[in-house]
């Protein structure tokens, strides 16, 4: 039964991923992607260059403590600077968050406290409309990757020595806070991009824009600029033997982006993930914060709090009983 079931599944997902795709959507509302045409690939054209200081960004976090009312988080956000395939610099910014809702003019706004840093963060509006699903609340953990955000771009306005400054994701930035800072990163005239493991772009006919693309590309390794502007949009693909194309956001035009791209593909023949840039995977391993180390600051906060920990143990019960069910059978 479940054979015959799953063969039909098949099949539907064969009649869809093969319709021919002729135009991208964007992720963003009311906004689209040019046509999709095998003469607008372009090879990566290696050439010498000079060396360059590429700063790769990222930034993790985790939540120690959490209710609807608030969130207790530690973000820690690193770069590594490289000139060639050498580690330069290495930096790294560890701080906590308390995320609490509190009553601001007869309006519910979350107040961003930090702990370990004088980066400051805007208070948000329990209803922003860029974080909201439907017609909810914002839940403090969508403000918690604000924040982490909002961090990543302070890191990059601090990186003074850097050529080309990438950050882990895309540039499609959504809060006003954020288009700032990156307004402000592109007065410096230098190249600011943004690389995406994953992309929701899709075709006019619902198929992946990326596996559209690999269908017709015509290059063993290629760049294809999909949208031209401030910031412009990319579709690359790093290496021969690599089965993956990212996206890239970059403020360049597509003399630069192939120099950029030719760049990074230097940076993408590492075995661990061939044809994504190793800066990437050293960055990630700088800023990732493991759910072993969640547990123990937790549990390093609980025991220094003693006896006040009590109190805040009705508000955790209203969110952990998910927690209890995994754990039984």
């Amino acid at each position: 039964m479940r054979k015959e079931v799953f063969e039909e599944i098949f099949s539907h997902i064969k009649g869809k991923v093969y319709t021919p795709s002729t135009r991208v959507f964007f992720a963003v509302k009311n906004k689209k992607g040019g046509e999709l045409k095998s003469s607008c690939f372009q090879p990566l054209q290696e050439r010498d260059f000079k060396k360059l200081n590429i700063a790769f960004v990222d930034a993790g976090n985790a939540e120690l403590l959490g209710a609807p009312s608030f969130s207790l988080q530690i973000i820690r956000v690193a770069a590594c600077s490289y000139e060639d395939l050498k580690v330069v610099k290495q930096e790294l910014k560890e701080f906590y968050v308390l995320i609490h809702l509190v009553e601001k003019e007869k309006n519910l706004v979350y107040h961003v406290q930090t702990f370990g840093t004088e980066w400051q963060f805007p208070e948000i509006d329990s209803f922003d409309s860029s974080l909201t699903k439907g017609e909810h609340r914002v839940i403090p953990a969508a403000v918690a990757d604000r924040v982490r955000t909002l961090s990543e771009l302070y890191l990059m306005q601090s990186l003074k020595d850097a050529d080309i400054i990438l950050r882990d994701g895309d540039l499609e930035l959504q809060s006003e806070d954020e288009k700032n800072m990156l307004k402000k990163l592109l007065e410096r005239q230098i190249l600011i991009g943004g690389l995406s493991k994953t992309n929701t772009l899709v075709t006019n006919t619902g198929d992946s824009a990326i596996a559209a693309l690999q269908r017709i590309a015509p290059y063993p390794t290629w760049y294809y600029p999909l949208s031209m502007d401030e910031i412009s949009t990319y579709f690359v693909k790093l290496h021969a033997k690599s089965e993956y194309v990212f996206r890239c956001d970059v403020n360049t035009n597509t003399e630069k982006a192939n120099d950029l791209f030719c760049q990074l593909s230097k940076h993408a023949r590492d075995p661990v993930f061939l044809g994504y840039p190793y800066g990437f995977i050293a960055v990630d391993r700088i800023a990732r914060v493991s759910n072993q180390e969640k547990e123990m600051l937790t549990l390093t906060f609980f025991t220094l709090a003693e006896k006040e920990a009590e109190l805040l143990r009705p508000y955790l019960k209203s969110q952990d009983a998910h927690r209890v069910l995994d754990t039984i059978g």
